[in-house]
């Protein structure tokens, strides 16, 4: 991606030197002049800028790379063309140099050329900073640079792709309104999306999805909740996941009221069953103990009695 800055000014000797001059600043090439030394240059630009009588004729430019992009000097020079191009400068009349400059940590060129075109026409500078913009992008369309996107651009394509799911998604339901997850991988594949899976390496479970375009790379839940693979499951699409859950028995539930109550009815059935077993119990033991009772008080009187 590719920022561009453009003003103007009166001097070209000192624009020259700082270009041309620079720690490790490096010539690339000129157009409309006959020398590589700034100080010549900017005497051959002036003779033709003195031609008109305009307070800027210095245009001053340079286009810079982001995301430690680099480009080579020959996509540097259909860059700085098509920049100038754009600007209104007929490149056939115009005197221009481009050098490239690496000190900053980024890549970037610096453009000088003369307003004044060796026609005599005037190259316009009229809101030269707003059309610096779309000069910038035919720059790095035409040097094949990473195409700059704004925010604004970004959501239309972000759209455009869910659209395009929702219609592979429609397309794949039957009757049921269940979506064969085979069909959909096939409907999205001919609309351009490739379906990408993820699945556990141990069980191979699918966990999750995204989609792959031919320029970017979502994950589902960039697109939104409706387009990660659980909003889709919601939405009808039929994995081996919720095949199998749907075909499952269903397990009795705590939070079942049906079950509940069962349940409770069974466990009171299950404590009166053991109070009942423990009441005759205790009423053997007591039996018991009344008969060891009668039995000594016999055994005592026969001792009497003898």
């Amino acid at each position: 991606m590719a920022i561009g800055k453009s003003t103007t000014g009166h001097g070209f000797k000192g624009v020259c030197n700082y270009v041309l001059n620079k720690k490790d600043a490096e010539f690339l090439y000129a157009r409309g002049v006959v020398t590589e030394n700034p100080n010549l240059i900017a005497k051959q630009m002036r003779s033709v800028a003195d031609m008109r009588s305009i307070k800027n004729p210095v245009f001053h430019a340079y286009i810079s790379l982001k995301n430690k992009e680099r480009g080579t000097d020959e996509q540097w020079k259909l860059a700085a063309d098509a920049f100038l191009k754009n600007m209104g400068f007929d490149l056939d009349q115009t005197q221009y140099i481009v050098a490239r400059h690496t000190d900053a940590g980024h890549d970037h060129v610096h453009i000088v050329a003369n307003r004044v075109m060796l026609n005599n026409v005037v190259v316009s500078d009229f809101q030269h900073k707003q059309r610096t913009h779309q000069a910038t992008r035919a720059a790095e369309l035409a040097a094949g640079f990473t195409k700059y996107e704004s925010k604004k651009d970004r959501q239309i394509r972000m759209q455009e792709t869910r659209s395009t799911i929702d219609a592979a998604l429609k397309s794949s339901k039957n009757l049921l309104g269940k979506v064969d997850y085979t069909r959909f991988k096939i409907e999205l594949g001919k609309l351009g999306i490739e379906l990408v899976e993820s699945r556990s390496k141990t069980t191979d479970r699918l966990f999750g999805i995204s989609y792959k375009t031919a320029d970017h790379h979502y994950k589902g839940s960039q697109l939104g909740k409706d387009y990660s693979l659980g909003g889709l499951q919601k939405r009808g699409l039929q994995t081996e996941q919720s095949k199998t859950q749907n075909h499952s028995q269903p397990r009795t539930s705590v939070h079942d009221p049906a079950s509940g109550t069962q349940a409770r009815v069974d466990a009171q059935k299950a404590r009166l069953h053991g109070h009942t077993n423990q009441a005759k119990a205790n009423a053997r033991e007591d039996e018991n103990k009344r008969l060891q009772t009668i039995r000594h008080k016999q055994r005592e009187e026969e001792d009497e009695l003898e």
